[in-house]
Protein backbone atom coordinates (compact mmCIF):
# COMPACT_ATOMS: atom_id res chain seq x y z
CA UNK A 1 0.00 0.00 0.00
CA UNK A 2 2.88 2.50 1.02
CA UNK A 3 3.96 1.40 -2.69
CA UNK A 4 1.28 2.38 -4.44
CA UNK A 5 0.41 5.77 -2.56
CA UNK A 6 3.72 6.86 -3.08
CA UNK A 7 3.66 6.22 -6.77
CA UNK A 8 0.22 8.29 -6.80
CA UNK A 9 1.47 11.10 -4.92
CA UNK A 10 4.69 11.14 -7.44
CA UNK A 11 2.44 11.53 -10.44
CA UNK A 12 0.14 13.67 -8.82
CA UNK A 13 3.13 16.06 -8.19
CA UNK A 14 4.50 15.30 -11.77
CA UNK A 15 0.93 16.00 -13.40
CA UNK A 16 0.51 19.45 -11.73
CA UNK A 17 4.04 20.43 -12.54
CA UNK A 18 5.27 19.60 -15.72
CA UNK A 19 1.79 18.36 -17.14
CA UNK A 20 2.28 20.31 -21.17
CA UNK A 21 6.07 21.27 -20.82
CA UNK A 22 9.01 19.36 -21.95
CA UNK A 23 11.24 17.76 -19.51
CA UNK A 24 14.85 16.94 -19.53
CA UNK A 25 15.10 13.54 -18.09
CA UNK A 26 18.32 14.02 -16.12
CA UNK A 27 19.23 10.68 -15.20
CA UNK A 28 18.14 7.05 -14.98
CA UNK A 29 18.39 5.14 -12.29
CA UNK A 30 18.55 1.43 -12.32
CA UNK A 31 17.60 -0.73 -9.51
CA UNK A 32 17.67 -4.58 -8.18
CA UNK A 33 19.41 -5.78 -10.60
CA UNK A 34 22.16 -8.40 -10.02
CA UNK A 35 23.16 -10.05 -13.20
CA UNK A 36 21.93 -8.15 -15.97
CA UNK A 37 24.55 -4.93 -17.58
CA UNK A 38 22.41 -1.58 -17.17
CA UNK A 39 23.37 -1.30 -21.21
CA UNK A 40 20.34 -4.24 -21.34
CA UNK A 41 17.95 -2.18 -20.09
CA UNK A 42 18.49 1.25 -21.52
CA UNK A 43 18.29 -0.48 -25.06
CA UNK A 44 15.24 -1.43 -23.93
CA UNK A 45 13.64 2.11 -22.82
CA UNK A 46 12.21 4.84 -26.01
CA UNK A 47 14.17 7.21 -24.42
CA UNK A 48 17.41 8.36 -22.89
CA UNK A 49 19.49 10.67 -20.42
CA UNK A 50 19.50 14.02 -22.15
CA UNK A 51 16.47 13.92 -23.53
CA UNK A 52 13.40 16.33 -23.44
CA UNK A 53 10.40 14.62 -23.52
CA UNK A 54 6.32 16.02 -23.68
CA UNK A 55 5.30 16.00 -20.19
CA UNK A 56 2.05 14.79 -21.84
CA UNK A 57 3.39 11.78 -23.26
CA UNK A 58 4.91 10.50 -19.82
CA UNK A 59 2.57 8.11 -18.98
CA UNK A 60 3.07 6.73 -22.77
CA UNK A 61 6.15 6.29 -22.73
CA UNK A 62 6.56 4.46 -19.27
CA UNK A 63 3.93 2.19 -20.42
CA UNK A 64 6.33 0.84 -23.69
CA UNK A 65 9.40 0.79 -21.55
CA UNK A 66 7.60 -1.51 -19.10
CA UNK A 67 5.81 -3.73 -22.15
CA UNK A 68 9.38 -3.78 -24.03
CA UNK A 69 11.23 -4.79 -20.63
CA UNK A 70 8.53 -7.18 -20.36
CA UNK A 71 9.36 -8.67 -23.61
CA UNK A 72 13.16 -9.32 -22.90
CA UNK A 73 11.52 -11.95 -20.35
CA UNK A 74 14.23 -11.46 -18.32
CA UNK A 75 12.44 -9.97 -15.28
CA UNK A 76 9.87 -11.13 -12.72
CA UNK A 77 8.73 -7.65 -12.11
CA UNK A 78 9.52 -4.45 -13.17
CA UNK A 79 8.27 -0.78 -11.96
CA UNK A 80 9.09 2.37 -13.55
CA UNK A 81 8.64 5.60 -11.53
CA UNK A 82 9.43 9.25 -12.87
CA UNK A 83 10.60 11.30 -10.19
CA UNK A 84 10.54 15.09 -10.33
CA UNK A 85 14.02 17.26 -10.05
CA UNK A 86 14.56 20.48 -8.42
CA UNK A 87 14.84 21.88 -11.69
CA UNK A 88 11.87 20.90 -13.69
CA UNK A 89 13.97 17.46 -14.91
CA UNK A 90 13.17 14.11 -14.25
CA UNK A 91 14.68 11.23 -12.91
CA UNK A 92 13.48 8.10 -14.11
CA UNK A 93 13.78 5.05 -11.46
CA UNK A 94 13.61 1.45 -12.61
CA UNK A 95 12.79 -0.85 -10.31
CA UNK A 96 13.85 -4.56 -11.27
CA UNK A 97 13.69 -8.28 -10.33
CA UNK A 98 15.27 -10.73 -12.17
CA UNK A 99 14.29 -13.97 -13.10
CA UNK A 100 16.48 -17.29 -12.64
CA UNK A 101 18.35 -17.85 -16.18
CA UNK A 102 19.71 -21.27 -15.79
CA UNK A 103 17.64 -24.46 -16.52
CA UNK A 104 19.47 -27.70 -16.86
CA UNK A 105 17.51 -30.90 -17.72
CA UNK A 106 17.92 -34.36 -17.68
CA UNK A 107 16.58 -35.83 -21.41
CA UNK A 108 14.62 -39.20 -21.26
CA UNK A 109 12.56 -39.84 -24.41
CA UNK A 110 11.27 -42.99 -25.93
CA UNK A 111 12.39 -43.88 -29.46
CA UNK A 112 8.89 -44.85 -30.24
CA UNK A 113 6.37 -42.36 -31.53
CA UNK A 114 4.21 -43.13 -28.34
CA UNK A 115 4.76 -44.78 -25.12
CA UNK A 116 1.81 -47.36 -25.97
CA UNK A 117 4.02 -48.69 -29.16
CA UNK A 118 7.27 -48.80 -27.06
CA UNK A 119 4.71 -51.34 -24.22
CA UNK A 120 4.28 -53.54 -26.69
CA UNK A 121 8.17 -54.68 -26.66
CA UNK A 122 9.29 -52.65 -23.63
CA UNK A 123 12.46 -52.15 -25.16
CA UNK A 124 15.16 -50.16 -23.16
CA UNK A 125 17.54 -50.11 -25.55
CA UNK A 126 15.09 -47.71 -27.60
CA UNK A 127 15.36 -44.89 -24.79
CA UNK A 128 17.44 -41.86 -25.50
CA UNK A 129 18.77 -40.35 -22.58
CA UNK A 130 21.19 -37.48 -21.67
CA UNK A 131 21.11 -33.33 -20.40
CA UNK A 132 20.36 -30.25 -21.46
CA UNK A 133 21.08 -26.97 -20.13
CA UNK A 134 19.82 -23.79 -21.07
CA UNK A 135 21.20 -20.30 -19.50
CA UNK A 136 19.17 -17.13 -20.43
CA UNK A 137 21.13 -13.45 -20.18
CA UNK A 138 24.62 -15.48 -20.36
CA UNK A 139 26.75 -13.19 -18.80
CA UNK A 140 24.05 -10.32 -17.97
CA UNK A 141 24.07 -9.62 -21.54
CA UNK A 142 20.87 -11.53 -22.81
CA UNK A 143 22.80 -14.02 -24.55
CA UNK A 144 21.39 -17.01 -24.79
CA UNK A 145 23.78 -20.58 -24.45
CA UNK A 146 22.79 -23.79 -25.13
CA UNK A 147 23.90 -27.32 -24.50
CA UNK A 148 22.52 -30.84 -25.68
CA UNK A 149 24.36 -34.11 -25.14
CA UNK A 150 22.24 -36.96 -25.56
CA UNK A 151 22.88 -40.84 -26.39
CA UNK A 152 21.51 -43.95 -26.51
CA UNK A 153 19.39 -45.32 -29.18
CA UNK A 154 20.26 -42.40 -31.30
CA UNK A 155 22.70 -39.73 -29.98
CA UNK A 156 22.71 -35.99 -30.25
CA UNK A 157 25.01 -33.01 -29.54
CA UNK A 158 24.28 -29.88 -30.40
CA UNK A 159 25.40 -26.06 -28.83
CA UNK A 160 23.67 -22.96 -29.74
CA UNK A 161 25.30 -19.44 -28.50
CA UNK A 162 22.89 -16.14 -29.28
CA UNK A 163 24.78 -13.06 -28.72
CA UNK A 164 22.66 -9.46 -28.86
CA UNK A 165 24.18 -5.73 -30.00
CA UNK A 166 27.30 -6.52 -30.80
CA UNK A 167 27.55 -2.57 -32.54
CA UNK A 168 28.05 0.54 -30.61
CA UNK A 169 24.13 1.27 -31.51
CA UNK A 170 22.98 -2.26 -30.17
CA UNK A 171 21.19 -3.09 -33.34
CA UNK A 172 22.56 -6.15 -34.68
CA UNK A 173 23.45 -9.61 -32.96
CA UNK A 174 25.24 -12.92 -34.05
CA UNK A 175 23.84 -16.53 -33.66
CA UNK A 176 25.58 -19.39 -33.92
CA UNK A 177 24.82 -23.29 -34.35
CA UNK A 178 26.84 -26.28 -34.76
CA UNK A 179 25.45 -29.86 -34.25
CA UNK A 180 25.39 -34.22 -34.53
CA UNK A 181 23.02 -36.55 -34.95
CA UNK A 182 23.68 -39.82 -34.72
CA UNK A 183 19.81 -42.19 -35.89
CA UNK A 184 19.28 -45.54 -35.19
CA UNK A 185 16.52 -45.86 -37.99
CA UNK A 186 15.27 -43.69 -40.40
CA UNK A 187 11.41 -43.71 -41.97
CA UNK A 188 11.61 -44.89 -45.57
CA UNK A 189 8.19 -45.22 -46.59
CA UNK A 190 4.45 -45.65 -45.13
CA UNK A 191 2.49 -49.10 -45.16
CA UNK A 192 -1.11 -49.42 -44.64
CA UNK A 193 -1.00 -45.65 -43.07
CA UNK A 194 1.95 -46.25 -40.49
CA UNK A 195 5.24 -45.26 -41.22
CA UNK A 196 8.05 -48.27 -41.89
CA UNK A 197 11.52 -47.83 -40.51
CA UNK A 198 14.72 -49.09 -41.75
CA UNK A 199 17.89 -49.64 -38.95
CA UNK A 200 21.09 -50.82 -40.05
CA UNK A 201 22.71 -53.60 -37.75
CA UNK A 202 25.47 -51.28 -36.51
CA UNK A 203 23.14 -48.87 -35.26
CA UNK A 204 24.55 -46.16 -37.40
CA UNK A 205 21.86 -45.50 -39.86
CA UNK A 206 22.45 -42.18 -40.76
CA UNK A 207 24.54 -39.05 -39.79
CA UNK A 208 23.95 -35.40 -39.95
CA UNK A 209 26.27 -33.04 -39.42
CA UNK A 210 25.44 -29.17 -38.86
CA UNK A 211 27.13 -25.70 -38.51
CA UNK A 212 25.59 -22.44 -39.17
CA UNK A 213 26.25 -18.51 -38.37
CA UNK A 214 23.47 -15.36 -38.60
CA UNK A 215 23.19 -11.90 -38.29
CA UNK A 216 20.21 -10.12 -36.11
CA UNK A 217 19.32 -6.96 -37.07
CA UNK A 218 17.02 -4.98 -34.79
CA UNK A 219 17.02 -1.52 -35.67
CA UNK A 220 13.85 -0.70 -32.50
CA UNK A 221 11.95 -2.79 -30.46
CA UNK A 222 9.35 -4.93 -32.41
CA UNK A 223 11.16 -6.00 -35.27
CA UNK A 224 14.39 -8.25 -35.93
CA UNK A 225 15.27 -9.57 -39.27
CA UNK A 226 18.01 -13.03 -39.32
CA UNK A 227 19.92 -13.84 -42.62
CA UNK A 228 21.52 -16.94 -42.08
CA UNK A 229 24.04 -19.32 -43.54
CA UNK A 230 24.46 -23.20 -42.99
CA UNK A 231 26.22 -26.08 -43.70
CA UNK A 232 24.99 -29.36 -43.84
CA UNK A 233 26.33 -33.02 -44.22
CA UNK A 234 24.07 -35.95 -45.00
CA UNK A 235 25.89 -39.40 -44.90
CA UNK A 236 23.97 -43.03 -45.25
CA UNK A 237 25.36 -46.22 -44.16
CA UNK A 238 26.50 -48.48 -46.78
CA UNK A 239 23.00 -50.76 -46.54
CA UNK A 240 20.51 -47.88 -46.16
CA UNK A 241 22.11 -46.08 -49.44
CA UNK A 242 22.22 -49.62 -51.50
CA UNK A 243 18.32 -50.47 -50.19
CA UNK A 244 16.78 -47.58 -50.73
CA UNK A 245 18.66 -45.59 -53.00
CA UNK A 246 15.85 -42.56 -53.57
CA UNK A 247 16.71 -41.57 -49.58
CA UNK A 248 19.27 -38.68 -50.73
CA UNK A 249 18.12 -38.61 -54.11
CA UNK A 250 20.62 -41.86 -55.09
CA UNK A 251 23.69 -40.53 -53.08
CA UNK A 252 24.79 -41.68 -50.28
CA UNK A 253 27.00 -38.45 -48.94
CA UNK A 254 25.43 -35.10 -49.73
CA UNK A 255 26.77 -31.99 -48.35
CA UNK A 256 25.11 -28.35 -49.00
CA UNK A 257 24.81 -24.65 -47.76
CA UNK A 258 21.29 -23.73 -46.83
CA UNK A 259 20.70 -19.92 -47.24
CA UNK A 260 17.61 -18.41 -45.53
CA UNK A 261 16.11 -14.68 -44.45
CA UNK A 262 13.32 -14.30 -41.66
CA UNK A 263 11.34 -10.97 -40.24
CA UNK A 264 9.96 -11.65 -37.18
CA UNK A 265 7.11 -9.25 -35.78
CA UNK A 266 5.86 -8.97 -32.25
CA UNK A 267 3.91 -6.23 -30.87
CA UNK A 268 2.46 -8.01 -28.12
CA UNK A 269 1.67 -7.19 -24.41
CA UNK A 270 3.82 -9.89 -23.05
CA UNK A 271 5.52 -12.13 -25.66
CA UNK A 272 5.20 -15.23 -23.49
CA UNK A 273 1.23 -14.98 -22.92
CA UNK A 274 -0.19 -12.51 -24.91
CA UNK A 275 -3.52 -10.84 -24.01
CA UNK A 276 -3.64 -8.29 -26.76
CA UNK A 277 -1.48 -7.55 -29.57
CA UNK A 278 -0.48 -8.97 -33.04
CA UNK A 279 2.47 -10.76 -34.52
CA UNK A 280 3.55 -11.57 -37.80
CA UNK A 281 6.93 -14.31 -39.34
CA UNK A 282 8.22 -14.83 -42.52
CA UNK A 283 10.86 -17.08 -43.16
CA UNK A 284 12.51 -18.07 -47.07
CA UNK A 285 14.76 -21.02 -47.20
CA UNK A 286 17.12 -22.08 -50.06
CA UNK A 287 18.47 -25.50 -49.33
CA UNK A 288 20.96 -27.56 -51.79
CA UNK A 289 23.65 -24.75 -52.33
CA UNK A 290 26.96 -26.41 -53.90
CA UNK A 291 25.05 -29.69 -54.84
CA UNK A 292 23.30 -30.92 -57.92
CA UNK A 293 20.65 -29.09 -58.97
CA UNK A 294 18.12 -31.48 -58.45
CA UNK A 295 19.33 -31.75 -54.77
CA UNK A 296 17.91 -27.90 -54.66
CA UNK A 297 15.17 -26.83 -53.08
CA UNK A 298 13.60 -24.21 -51.29
CA UNK A 299 10.49 -22.95 -48.46
CA UNK A 300 8.55 -19.67 -47.11
CA UNK A 301 6.88 -19.89 -44.48
CA UNK A 302 4.48 -17.14 -43.33
CA UNK A 303 2.67 -16.66 -40.01
CA UNK A 304 -0.30 -14.27 -38.68
CA UNK A 305 -1.62 -14.23 -35.05
CA UNK A 306 -4.11 -11.91 -33.66
CA UNK A 307 -4.51 -11.72 -29.84
CA UNK A 308 -7.88 -10.02 -28.23
CA UNK A 309 -8.43 -10.14 -24.60
CA UNK A 310 -12.55 -10.38 -24.65
CA UNK A 311 -12.83 -10.86 -20.53
CA UNK A 312 -10.79 -10.96 -17.12
CA UNK A 313 -10.11 -14.62 -18.02
CA UNK A 314 -10.72 -15.07 -21.69
CA UNK A 315 -8.45 -14.01 -24.89
CA UNK A 316 -8.88 -15.28 -28.00
CA UNK A 317 -6.20 -15.94 -30.81
CA UNK A 318 -7.00 -15.69 -34.74
CA UNK A 319 -4.30 -16.61 -36.92
CA UNK A 320 -2.89 -18.41 -40.06
CA UNK A 321 0.52 -20.00 -41.24
CA UNK A 322 0.93 -21.40 -44.60
CA UNK A 323 4.28 -23.05 -46.13
CA UNK A 324 4.97 -23.56 -49.46
CA UNK A 325 8.14 -25.37 -50.92
CA UNK A 326 9.75 -25.25 -54.38
CA UNK A 327 10.98 -27.87 -56.40
CA UNK A 328 10.18 -31.57 -56.39
CA UNK A 329 13.51 -33.43 -55.04
CA UNK A 330 14.38 -33.05 -51.79
CA UNK A 331 17.97 -34.24 -50.30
Amino acid sequence: MANVFRSILLLLILSSSCLGQNIPINDIVIDGTKVTKDFIVLRELPFAKGDVIDGQRIDQLIAIAEQNLRNTELFNEIRITPIPGFKGDLIILIELKELWYIFPSIIFRLADPNFNIWWNTKDFSRVNYGLSYLQKNFRGRNERLSLRAQTGYSKQFALSYKVPGINKKRTLGMVFFGGYRQFAEVTVGTQDNKRVFYDDLSGNTKELLQFGIGLDHRPGFNLMQRIYLGWNSHSLSDSLALNFSDHLNGQQDLNFLELSYLIDHKNVDFIAYPQKGHTWFFESQLKGIGARPQDLFANIFLQFTVHNKIAERWVVQNGFKSKYSFFRELP
